[in-house]
């Protein structure tokens, strides 16, 4: 039988993916993308101007965490209905 991938694993895994480069630093300057999506919404980075809680570290996470759980719920569909 053949094994593919469901709409909502592969929307996950981007999910996934967008959440890394969310919460990544990519230059020398300190500067993530969230906090650059952060401060474009108007919203701040960090809890306390460049130091204490950093809000895109956070929301990364949560938004890895959905993509994980989104994936294994997608995943558990998906046996369930090659088992039939």
């Amino acid at each position: 039988m053949k094994k593919h991938m469901s709409a909502m694993q592969i929307c996950s895994i981007g999910l996934a993916v967008f959440s890394i480069l969310f919460g990544f630093t990519w230059s020398k300057r300190g500067l993530c993308l969230g906090d650059s999506i952060l401060m474009g919404f108007g919203l701040p980075a960090w809890s306390n101007g460049t130091q204490g809680t950093h809000y895109s570290a956070i929301l990364a996470l949560l938004l890895l965490l959905v993509a994980c759980a989104l994936f294994t719920v997608a995943a558990k569909r998906n046996r369930s209905e090659n088992a039939r």
